[in-house]
């Protein structure tokens, strides 16, 4: 009887929360501040399975250089993001990027050269199909295709296989929700848009973030939940933290975690066929730093974003003066071709290749170290033929006392927007 009564004093005294937010990436972190920004009356434990707080939001160093490594740039048009920048007193580390790309074509065919000389780029194809759908007495239910299936249904197969080869990305176009692809091209790839880069790179965010945090909620590192129980109106939690299991009670229960990382719970095997409606895709970011020539520059100064057909697809410069370069970024099915050069050591040769076709007069010097980033789930995306805004909706609040949030399921998907919106969770938690 003794045993029993501590074991319920433990529990109820140091395992017992008011809420419990499982993902410490900037879902899970912002979530916390707007909860503290408002009261200071719950209790709350936040846990993260990695060693590091900030998810995919992620600043790597190599030697003496860092680079963001996981979240790139910052929207100037994202609200809540930039509101939250604002806050945390980093707006005024900004630095506005050069949104000029050149865009160099390799392996057209005739037929796609023709379209070139009238579309030189990918914002062109898109706005030519918009104006065909809108010319239709019946128009299509764009959430029923992708944005490459509508270019074939619409201006033709020769189009759908240009518009992929000037298009510096996979997913929106061959894989997304053809409705918000539409919405999120609109507002995010196309006219003249502003976007920043922070000076010290995005885990400044995330570190802000913690020192908000700090004596206000617990947070725990490598600390994974491994079961979902429901007893009356209470989550009974199994949590891994550090190596140990606990028992862990709470009123209320966030997930802000990847798709996959959802899967791996049978509390929610029941909601499966709900939550399979966003896909992960990985995202594959390279990045090198080179030597300088005579004139002590880097080969690319000057150079802006390249967009090419060959493999490497698309190349950003860093940063000129140190010579740190994202040599290649590729998603969804192009990463397949550079994961698997990487398997076979090849990646080097390959990569050298690709770098001549493009600037064969180029003395590019020498490979001062290359930095791999695979993330299997580096965004995630709205399938087709579903009405997101109803998903989205039973999907936040999926049952009571149970929310579901973060890019998964969100309408900024594959931005650090996406994982800001939570404004109709937090007015049910306060």
């Amino acid at each position: 009887m003794f045993k029993l009564i501590i074991k319920y004093f433990i529990i109820n005294n140091y395992m017992d929360y008011d809420i419990v937010i499982v993902g410490g990436g900037i879902a899970g972190l912002n979530l916390c501040y707007q909860i503290i920004k408002k009261t200071d009356k719950l209790k709350i434990l936040l846990i993260e399975k990695n060693n590091y707080f900030g998810g995919r939001v992620l600043t790597s160093k190599f030697n003496k250089d860092s680079f963001d490594a996981g979240a790139g740039r910052i929207a100037g048009h994202h609200k809540r993001t930039v509101e939250l920048l604002k806050e945390l007193d980093l707006w005024k580390d900004k630095f506005k990027i050069n949104s000029n790309s050149l865009i160099i074509l390799q392996t057209l065919t005739e037929e796609e050269k023709v379209i070139n000389k009238g579309y030189p780029n990918f914002e062109s194809i898109f706005y030519l199909l918009l104006e065909k759908i809108n010319e239709l007495e019946n128009k299509p239910k764009l959430e029923n295709f992708t944005i490459i299936e509508l270019i074939k249904k619409y201006l033709g197969e020769k189009y759908a296989s240009y518009s992929k080869k000037v298009f510096e990305y996979d997913s929106e176009l061959s894989f997304m929700n053809g409705k918000e692809a539409i919405k999120n091209l609109k507002k995010d790839f196309t006219g003249d848009k502003n976007y920043y880069v922070l000076k010290n790179k995005n885990s400044s965010i995330i570190h802000k973030l913690e020192e908000k945090l700090k004596n206000k909620i617990d947070m725990k590192l490598n600390s994974e939940l491994l079961k979902i129980e429901k007893e009356e109106n209470r989550y009974n939690l199994t949590i891994r933290i550090d190596k140990e299991e606990k028992i862990i009670t709470s009123n209320k229960l966030i997930l802000t975690i990847e798709k996959d990382g959802l899967n791996k719970l049978d509390y929610l095997f029941k909601y499966r066929q709900l939550l399979d409606l966003s896909q992960p895709r990985p995202l594959y970011r390279v990045y090198a730093k080179y030597s300088k020539n005579k004139q002590n520059k880097s080969w690319f100064d000057g150079l802006p974003k390249i967009i090419t057909d060959l493999p490497i697809k698309f190349i950003i410069p860093v940063n000129q003066q140190s010579g740190v370069i994202m040599i290649t970024y590729t998603d969804g099915e192009f990463t397949k071709y550079w994961k698997n050069q990487f398997n076979k050591n090849c990646f080097d040769y390959f990569l050298n290749k690709d770098l001549k076709k493009l600037f064969p007069d180029t003395d590019f010097g020498e490979i001062k170290w290359l930095a791999h980033y695979f993330w299997e789930n580096g965004a995630h995306y709205w399938i087709p033929k579903i009405d997101v805004d109803k998903v989205i909706k039973q999907i936040r609040n999926i049952e009571e006392d149970l929310y579901i949030m973060g890019e998964v399921y969100s309408r900024n998907q594959a931005w650090i927007e996406g994982g800001l919106e939570c404004e109709d969770i937090l007015e049910k938690l306060i």
